[in-house]
């Protein structure tokens, strides 16, 4: 999960290919529907997935999912399906680092920490929902990058 605009966030199904490092749309908005007047709750339970919170794939919605099952994640254009989709090579990855701390306000979603992406340009924080390490992930990234990070 990513949070923009200051509040909101999107979650994204994260995949690495030989050359690329991609992100995928798969969740609207996730609200906490753990707190708040009984109005407030019913409300952001729309936007709360369900199932078991701590298996990563809880948090993957079947219709955005169902959105890549034909698209070539190589070559096809992603920002078609969603403005928020991203491609970049992994060769544009100048730093890799995790941060166990947990992130403010993700409420009761279970979650390791943050795993922090620099590129050449930009730099990208992502929120590891469920029962995923943040560690290995960050390792994961940083093995297969064309060239070691010092």
């Amino acid at each position: 999960m990513e949070y923009y605009a200051g509040i909101l966030n999107r979650t994204y199904l994260v995949i690495m290919t030989a050359e690329s490092f991609i992100g995928l749309v798969v969740h609207g908005v996730i609200a906490s529907n753990d707190r708040g007047d009984p109005l407030t709750r019913l409300i952001a339970s729309k936007l709360s997935p369900s199932g078991d919170l701590s298996n990563p794939m809880a948090y993957v919605d079947e219709k955005y999912r169902k959105r890549y099952s034909d698209v070539d994640l190589n070559n096809g254009d992603l920002k078609q399906i969603s403005s928020a989709n991203f491609r970049s090579a992994l060769s544009e990855i100048t730093d890799v680092s995790y941060d166990p701390t947990k992130k403010w306000g993700m409420g009761p979603y279970p979650h390791d920490g943050k795993v922090y992406i620099e590129f050449r340009k930009s730099k990208r924080e992502f929120i590891i929902l469920g029962d995923q390490s943040g560690e290995r992930i960050a390792a994961a990234v940083r093995d297969r990058l064309p060239s070691p990070l010092d």
